[in-house]
């Protein structure tokens, strides 16, 4: 059996008539009817495929969201970078003052 896709409102109704005895007239309109809802799909899945990839929205977000998390890389690592600048800072006071103990950072 071919793809439905690629089916003719003839081959339709030779596959039904393995299952079906007679309804010649009503195998035939189902057979017309199955192909154009078939169509109708096709082209609507098409236009909405091609809507979507014509959408400048759809690209606008996608933006933000790389502009979000370069955002949050940056972030992460100015924090990383200045945790580890306050704790030597910390750490050189304590010295400083002579407290003794003082944890390693991280």
């Amino acid at each position: 059996m071919n793809s439905i896709h690629s089916l003719t409102p003839r081959q339709i109704v030779e596959e039904l008539d393995k299952y079906i005895i007679g309804q010649k007239d009503a195998k035939r309109n189902v057979a017309i009817a199955l192909r154009n809802r078939i169509e109708r799909v096709m082209i609507n899945a098409c236009a909405g495929f091609s809507a979507f990839l014509l959408d400048e929205e759809g690209v606008t977000s996608i933006e933000y969201a790389l502009i979000g998390s370069l955002i949050a890389v940056v972030i992460v690592l100015s924090v990383a970078g200045l945790g580890g600048q306050v704790c030597e800072r910390f750490r050189s006071v304590a010295t400083v003052l002579g407290v003794g103990n003082v944890p390693a950072c991280f």
